[in-house]
């Protein structure tokens, strides 16, 4: 298989997704927004710290951050500089405040992208256009797929595999044995299912009804 094939056959064959799970996850990342800044919120006060109404917007949130650090550690070093999220993991990995203002934000980046996907989603499905970049991997716009590759799955209803490269994916598929089934590919990352797969899906749903006989 040669890259122009590859994108032919994505581009013409929609993913079915389960809207279900998506909206489940939506309602995930909204409750950990919630929770993120509920905490961050009383963090600030303890320490003396009044906040307004609209304090986790952007504009906002960097300032009160910023202060927190020059009250509670005396760091004036970001009192002018931007705030870059890694930085402050490494240098303060166990404070509160600081880890779920970073989970804020991240859940804000992925409610975003979740949100975005759904709403190019018709009658379960959606149909992205494919394409190759200059670093030779797959992206996709119209939608754009930018969401963790293990939800992605979760959607998909599949198994995923990471490879090195483009044209190790693409061997891979060429010598996919004939019961597997190809959904789709992301990057570098490979989008199937198995006999084996629907053999653990089955495993899975056998224990959880075990479990809930069990309550």
């Amino acid at each position: 298989m040669n890259q122009e094939k590859l994108l032919q056959r994505l581009n013409s064959i929609p993913l079915n997704v389960n809207v279900k799970l998506m909206e489940l996850k939506l309602n995930e990342y909204l409750e950990n927004i919630w929770r993120a800044s509920e905490w961050v919120k009383i963090e600030l006060e303890s320490i003396g710290l009044s906040v307004d109404e609209d304090f986790m917007e952007t504009k906002n949130i960097v300032r009160y951050i910023k202060e927190y650090l020059i009250v509670k550690y005396r760091d004036a070093r970001y009192a002018n500089g931007e705030i870059q999220d890694n930085d402050l993991r490494e240098e303060f990995p166990n404070d509160f405040l600081l880890g779920n203002f970073i989970d804020y934000k991240a859940n804000i980046s992925l409610r975003k992208r979740l949100e975005s996907l759904l709403k190019h989603v018709k009658d379960g499905y959606i149909q992205p256009t494919f394409a190759i970049n200059s670093a030779n991997s797959i992206y996709t716009s119209k939608p754009a797929i930018q969401i963790p590759h293990s939800d992605l799955a979760l959607y998909l209803d599949c198994d995923l595999h990471h490879f090195d490269s483009l044209e190790e994916a693409m061997n891979a598929i060429s010598n996919a044995k004939a019961d597997s089934e190809i959904i789709t590919v992301i990057k570098k990352t490979v989008y199937f299912r198995t006999p084996k797969y629907y053999e653990e899906k089955e495993r899975k749903r056998q224990e959880a009804i075990k479990v809930i006989d069990e309550l």
